[in-house]
């Protein structure tokens, strides 16, 4: 069992309201959902420069992060974690 594994089950059985950062990551088993997520965004906010048509770029990248985060939510509470207030 890797450490992001392990992380995150001491923080379900110790019922705290955090996700460790490092099981966010595509070995905690976000996967190729996730890494496609992320590059994704990477390449919406590399191309977000001013210039003509930025802010139709940034209207993509809002509606990508209110999917993924949507995503992520369904993860969350897929392994009964919840996040920080």
């Amino acid at each position: 069992m890797n450490n992001a594994h392990q992380a995150a089950r001491r923080a379900i059985k110790q019922n705290k309201a955090a996700i460790p950062p490092q099981c966010l990551g595509e070995s905690f088993g976000f996967g190729a959902e996730g890494a496609q997520y992320r590059e994704e965004m990477q390449i919406l906010l590399e191309d977000l420069v001013p210039g003509p048509g930025w802010q139709a770029k940034a209207q993509d990248l809002q509606e990508l992060m209110v999917r993924y985060k949507g995503w992520l939510d369904g993860y969350v509470q897929l392994y009964g974690m919840r996040w920080s207030q």
